[in-house]
C-alpha cells in the first residue's frame, strides 16, 4: 500500500515537473522560431508530461525503497 501511495505521489510530481519543463522548452522554441513549432516539438510537448509522470513514479519508488532499506539497518 505504501508503494502505491509513493507511486501516485511520484506521478503527480512528475506531471507537474513535466508541464513546467515542457512549457519552458516550448516557449523557448517558439521564441527562437518566430512562433512556429515543428512536428517534433509538438510531439515532445504532447507526450513530455506523460513520460515525466512515468519517470516520476519510478524515481519515487526507487527513492522510497532506498530509504526503507537504510532504515532497516
Amino acid at each position: 500500500m505504501r508503494t502505491l501511495v509513493v507511486a501516485i505521489l511520484g506521478v503527480f510530481t512528475g506531471l507537474l515537473a513535466g508541464f513546467v519543463l515542457i512549457e519552458i522548452i516550448a516557449a523557448f522554441v517558439a521564441a527562437q522560431s518566430g512562433g512556429w513549432m515543428g512536428r517534433t516539438w509538438s510531439l515532445v510537448a504532447g507526450f513530455g508530461p506523460i513520460i515525466m509522470a512515468i519517470a516520476g513514479a519510478v524515481v519515487a519508488i526507487i527513492i522510497d525503497n532506498k530509504i526503507q532499506r537504510n532504515k532497516g539497518m
